[in-house]
Order: structure tokens, then sequence, then C-alpha cells
């Protein structure tokens, strides 16, 4: 009936069909395979709206990155910076951990200082713990020495707090 509106002659509708079917699968493909890259294209957005003092659509960009890559932790991480910025303590937690399960040193070391200023030492020092005894063995090379010297510096703390400082 559709294809009667466009006036293609019966005997090739059903390969009009087959045509525009293939097509939007194409295109459906395409944004699905692109998703990562979209994703890092709104986190980079995001970056340079926060650093620009447009929160809002920082937010908004961090938030359509995730939507596109859900386990995307560096998103998820500017997009704990950016609660913090707001003094959003838990929502900024949140997305640290996410980051943080992903691997990211910073949003361990994040996290860890959000749990410190919480006297939360306990679960500073066992979110810590396993990645600070990587840095120590000299196991963990690809973690930048500022990032190691907050990693170090508030397990140190968390375990000074809690009595254990040896």
């Amino acid at each position: 009936k559709g294809s009667a509106k466009l006036r293609i002659a019966s005997h090739l509708q059903e390969e009009a069909k087959l045509g525009s079917t293939l097509l939007v699968s194409a295109l459906l493909f395409s944004v699905w395979s692109f998703q990562p890259s979209i994703a890092e294209w709104y986190n980079r957005e995001g970056k340079k709206q926060q650093e620009n003092k447009q929160l809002e659509t920082a937010e908004q960009n961090y938030l359509k990155a995730i939507a596109f890559n859900s386990e995307n932790p560096d998103a998820h991480y500017n997009l704990g910076n950016l609660y913090e910025e707001w003094l959003d303590v838990d929502n900024a937690q949140k997305q640290y951990a996410i980051a943080a399960k992903s691997g990211l040193p910073d949003a361990y070391n994040n996290l860890a200082r959000l749990y410190i200023r919480q006297k939360k030492y306990p679960e500073a020092s066992t979110l810590l713990y396993p990645i600070v005894r990587k840095i120590l063995l000299g196991q963990e090379q690809n973690i930048s020495e500022d990032v190691k010297y907050g990693l170090q510096k508030n397990y140190g703390w968390a375990r000074f707090e809690q009595g254990q400082d040896e």
C-alpha cells in the first residue's frame, strides 16, 4: 500500500521493501558500532564545558556519554568530579565507585578521599589496599606519580586514623 503511493511498479515492490529494510539495518548497525566513539565525544565535550563552568551542559553531556557507553569509566569519573564540585557527595561517590570498578586509579583515589572526609576509614583503607600494594610491589607502572602519591597518602591517612599506622 505504501509502495503504491510511491508509484513503485508492483513487480519491484518486494525488492523496494528489502532495500529499505537493508538501508535501515545498515544505519542502525552504524550507530551501534560507533557508540564508544560517540560516548568519547560527549565525554570530551562535557570536560570542556566543565572547565568553562557550563556545569549543567557538562552534566548533560556526561550523561549522554554514559547512555552511549555505560561502561565508560572516564565519563563516570568526570561526572563524579562534577557532582563533587556541586557538593553532591552521594552522587559523586556512586560515579567514582562505578569508575573504580573499571580499574580507574583516579576514581579509587577520589572515592577514598570522600570516605576519609566522612570518617569512613575502614572503607577507604579496604578500597585502597589492593592498588597500593601493587604500587609498592612495582606492579602498577601505568599510574602517574601524582596519582600514586595520592593513593598512598590517602591509604596512609586512613590507616593512621584507624591507629594502624605501622
